[in-house]
């Protein structure tokens, strides 16, 4: 009988010690998020400054299951004071298996939407856009795995948006979206 406690005891430690912690939890959507990235595409030799500032949340129901959608400004700017920022309107679907971080991206003439799915079980995100004529830069959407924080989520997020996209573009133009 000791020979079997002992087994699943060295069992339960070595699945503990290989375990991975959840990326990202529930309160974390609701609390404002900051970060930086070292070399800018868009602004050359600055940083670049992000804000994932939470705006609301409401429940959402579709047929049998019901959940919540956060909504959110993601303010990108090359200062850390934020003057001037490009601010884009954003929400988040948190479902079971999958988060999709949709952000909504307007040049004065259309709005498209940006798509973030990351798949919570394997840590790893995939992103789909096609960003309007003149806004593209390389578009270069890769696949990134082994995400270990949010921080690092969404500061990956950014970098892509940064490397992919002329972000002046969109400047000033938030007020021009409708997020329903």
């Amino acid at each position: 009988m000791n020979k079997i406690i002992s087994f699943f005891a060295i069992a339960l430690l070595i699945g503990a010690g290989t375990a991975q912690a959840q990326v990202l939890m529930k309160e974390m959507l609701t609390q404002e998020q900051k970060g930086t990235l070292e070399k800018s595409v868009n602004w050359p030799g600055k940083k670049i400054y992000y804000t994932l500032k939470y705006d609301s949340s409401r429940a959402y129901s579709y047929e049998t299951y019901s959940t919540t959608r956060y909504y959110y400004t993601l303010m990108i700017a090359d200062n850390a004071g934020m003057a001037n920022a490009i601010k884009l309107p954003g929400m988040v679907r948190d479902l079971v298996i999958t988060s999709y971080f949709e952000f909504y991206f307007n040049n004065g003439s259309e709005t498209k939407t940006f798509t973030l799915t990351y798949d919570k079980n394997n840590k790893w995100y995939r992103i789909k856009f096609a960003p309007q004529w003149g806004c593209r830069r390389e578009e270069l959407w890769k696949r990134v795995n082994d995400i270990k924080s949010y921080s690092d989520l969404l500061t990956s997020m950014v970098g892509q948006m940064d490397n992919n996209l002329i972000l002046d573009c969109y400047r000033g133009h938030e007020g021009r979206i409708m997020t329903q």
